[in-house]
Protein backbone atom coordinates (compact mmCIF):
# COMPACT_ATOMS: atom_id res chain seq x y z
CA UNK A 1 0.00 0.00 0.00
CA UNK A 2 1.47 3.34 -1.10
CA UNK A 3 0.14 6.59 0.38
CA UNK A 4 0.77 10.07 -1.01
CA UNK A 5 -0.73 13.50 -0.56
CA UNK A 6 -1.24 16.59 -2.65
CA UNK A 7 -2.23 19.93 -1.15
CA UNK A 8 -3.88 22.91 -2.78
CA UNK A 9 -4.93 26.24 -1.30
CA UNK A 10 -7.84 28.20 -2.72
CA UNK A 11 -9.79 31.25 -1.59
CA UNK A 12 -12.89 30.12 0.27
CA UNK A 13 -15.10 32.47 -1.77
CA UNK A 14 -13.82 30.83 -4.99
CA UNK A 15 -14.22 27.33 -3.55
CA UNK A 16 -17.80 28.07 -2.53
CA UNK A 17 -18.60 29.62 -5.93
CA UNK A 18 -17.12 26.81 -8.01
CA UNK A 19 -17.43 23.65 -5.96
CA UNK A 20 -20.41 23.90 -3.63
CA UNK A 21 -24.05 22.91 -4.09
CA UNK A 22 -25.58 22.58 -0.62
CA UNK A 23 -29.03 21.47 -1.78
CA UNK A 24 -27.69 18.77 -4.11
CA UNK A 25 -25.45 17.29 -1.45
CA UNK A 26 -28.08 17.61 1.27
CA UNK A 27 -30.33 15.38 -0.88
CA UNK A 28 -27.48 12.92 -1.44
CA UNK A 29 -26.69 12.84 2.28
CA UNK A 30 -30.31 12.00 3.09
CA UNK A 31 -29.95 8.84 0.97
CA UNK A 32 -26.93 7.64 2.96
CA UNK A 33 -27.47 5.07 5.74
CA UNK A 34 -25.34 7.21 8.12
CA UNK A 35 -27.61 10.26 7.76
CA UNK A 36 -28.73 11.30 11.23
CA UNK A 37 -26.95 8.32 12.80
CA UNK A 38 -23.46 9.70 13.33
CA UNK A 39 -22.35 13.05 14.71
CA UNK A 40 -20.06 13.76 11.76
CA UNK A 41 -22.99 13.52 9.33
CA UNK A 42 -26.01 15.79 8.86
CA UNK A 43 -28.50 16.96 9.77
CA UNK A 44 -26.73 19.59 11.84
CA UNK A 45 -28.12 22.00 14.41
CA UNK A 46 -26.03 24.82 12.92
CA UNK A 47 -25.64 26.42 9.50
CA UNK A 48 -23.07 24.94 7.14
CA UNK A 49 -22.46 28.53 5.98
CA UNK A 50 -20.06 28.83 8.92
CA UNK A 51 -17.28 28.19 6.36
CA UNK A 52 -17.87 31.67 4.90
CA UNK A 53 -16.05 33.25 7.84
CA UNK A 54 -12.75 31.87 6.53
CA UNK A 55 -10.61 33.30 3.75
CA UNK A 56 -8.61 30.29 2.56
CA UNK A 57 -9.08 26.54 2.43
CA UNK A 58 -6.18 24.11 2.30
CA UNK A 59 -7.43 20.98 0.55
CA UNK A 60 -5.56 17.73 1.19
CA UNK A 61 -5.99 14.82 -1.24
CA UNK A 62 -4.65 11.58 0.21
CA UNK A 63 -4.26 8.78 -2.33
CA UNK A 64 -3.75 5.12 -1.58
CA UNK A 65 -2.50 2.94 -4.41
CA UNK A 66 -2.04 -0.81 -4.20
CA UNK A 67 -4.75 -0.77 -1.53
CA UNK A 68 -5.42 -3.45 1.02
CA UNK A 69 -9.00 -4.09 2.11
CA UNK A 70 -11.10 -0.96 2.65
CA UNK A 71 -11.12 -1.20 6.46
CA UNK A 72 -7.31 -1.33 6.55
CA UNK A 73 -7.13 1.59 4.12
CA UNK A 74 -9.62 3.67 6.15
CA UNK A 75 -7.83 2.94 9.43
CA UNK A 76 -4.41 3.74 7.97
CA UNK A 77 -5.48 6.99 6.31
CA UNK A 78 -7.41 8.04 9.43
CA UNK A 79 -4.30 7.52 11.59
CA UNK A 80 -2.36 9.82 9.25
CA UNK A 81 -4.87 12.55 8.44
CA UNK A 82 -6.75 12.96 11.71
CA UNK A 83 -3.71 13.80 13.91
CA UNK A 84 -2.42 16.07 11.15
CA UNK A 85 -5.71 18.00 11.07
CA UNK A 86 -5.89 18.21 14.86
CA UNK A 87 -2.32 19.56 14.95
CA UNK A 88 -3.12 22.18 12.29
CA UNK A 89 -6.17 23.37 14.24
CA UNK A 90 -4.05 23.63 17.37
CA UNK A 91 -1.26 25.57 15.61
CA UNK A 92 -3.72 27.86 13.79
CA UNK A 93 -6.48 28.82 16.25
CA UNK A 94 -9.96 29.56 14.94
CA UNK A 95 -9.45 27.23 11.97
CA UNK A 96 -11.87 24.47 11.05
CA UNK A 97 -10.77 21.02 9.90
CA UNK A 98 -12.81 18.60 7.83
CA UNK A 99 -11.95 14.93 8.03
CA UNK A 100 -13.10 11.62 6.72
CA UNK A 101 -15.70 9.27 8.19
CA UNK A 102 -15.30 9.36 11.97
CA UNK A 103 -13.43 6.43 13.51
CA UNK A 104 -13.04 7.78 17.04
CA UNK A 105 -15.34 5.26 18.67
CA UNK A 106 -13.79 2.40 16.70
CA UNK A 107 -16.19 -0.53 16.81
CA UNK A 108 -18.70 1.12 19.15
CA UNK A 109 -21.92 2.49 17.73
CA UNK A 110 -22.10 6.28 17.52
CA UNK A 111 -23.99 7.77 20.46
CA UNK A 112 -26.18 9.82 18.11
CA UNK A 113 -28.27 6.71 17.40
CA UNK A 114 -29.42 6.79 21.03
CA UNK A 115 -29.82 10.57 21.16
CA UNK A 116 -26.76 10.95 23.37
CA UNK A 117 -23.97 13.53 23.01
CA UNK A 118 -20.81 12.72 21.08
CA UNK A 119 -18.16 10.89 23.13
CA UNK A 120 -15.38 12.97 21.53
CA UNK A 121 -16.80 16.37 20.53
CA UNK A 122 -13.36 17.97 20.79
CA UNK A 123 -11.91 15.57 18.20
CA UNK A 124 -14.82 14.72 15.88
CA UNK A 125 -14.75 16.52 12.53
CA UNK A 126 -17.33 16.67 9.74
CA UNK A 127 -16.80 15.59 6.16
CA UNK A 128 -16.41 18.32 3.57
CA UNK A 129 -19.16 16.88 1.35
CA UNK A 130 -21.64 17.16 4.23
CA UNK A 131 -21.22 20.96 3.95
CA UNK A 132 -22.18 20.80 0.27
CA UNK A 133 -18.77 20.59 -1.41
CA UNK A 134 -18.32 18.40 -4.47
CA UNK A 135 -15.41 16.07 -3.72
CA UNK A 136 -15.31 14.51 -7.18
CA UNK A 137 -15.19 17.90 -8.93
CA UNK A 138 -12.62 19.19 -6.43
CA UNK A 139 -10.33 16.23 -7.00
CA UNK A 140 -10.75 16.35 -10.77
CA UNK A 141 -10.33 20.07 -11.37
CA UNK A 142 -7.93 21.08 -8.59
CA UNK A 143 -5.80 17.94 -8.32
CA UNK A 144 -6.19 16.16 -11.67
CA UNK A 145 -7.42 13.05 -9.84
CA UNK A 146 -10.33 10.97 -11.09
CA UNK A 147 -12.29 9.52 -8.19
CA UNK A 148 -12.53 5.76 -8.74
CA UNK A 149 -15.27 3.48 -7.47
CA UNK A 150 -15.29 -0.28 -6.98
CA UNK A 151 -17.43 -2.40 -9.28
CA UNK A 152 -18.98 -5.85 -9.01
CA UNK A 153 -17.48 -6.44 -5.57
CA UNK A 154 -14.00 -5.39 -6.72
CA UNK A 155 -12.21 -2.53 -4.99
CA UNK A 156 -10.77 0.27 -7.11
CA UNK A 157 -7.05 0.31 -7.88
CA UNK A 158 -6.73 3.44 -5.77
CA UNK A 159 -8.65 5.25 -3.05
CA UNK A 160 -8.63 9.00 -2.65
CA UNK A 161 -9.74 10.92 0.46
CA UNK A 162 -10.30 14.66 0.64
CA UNK A 163 -9.76 16.49 3.92
CA UNK A 164 -9.40 20.22 4.48
CA UNK A 165 -8.51 23.08 6.76
CA UNK A 166 -10.52 26.29 6.51
CA UNK A 167 -8.56 29.17 8.02
CA UNK A 168 -7.69 32.85 7.98
CA UNK A 169 -4.00 32.06 8.43
CA UNK A 170 -1.36 31.98 5.71
CA UNK A 171 0.21 28.57 6.26
CA UNK A 172 2.29 25.95 4.51
CA UNK A 173 1.32 22.29 4.86
CA UNK A 174 3.86 19.64 3.90
CA UNK A 175 2.38 16.67 2.02
CA UNK A 176 3.23 13.15 3.13
CA UNK A 177 4.59 10.38 0.92
CA UNK A 178 4.71 6.93 2.52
Amino acid sequence: MTISQQIRAIAVADYIAGYRDVERFRKLCRQCPRYGKTWHCPPYDFSVDIVQRYSIVHLIATQVTEPADIDTVMDTVWKITHPMLMDLEKRYPDSMAFGMACRLCAKQQCTRVNGEPCRHPDMMRHSIESFGFDVSKTLSELFGITLLWGRNGQQPRQYTFLTALFTNHDINITPLIL
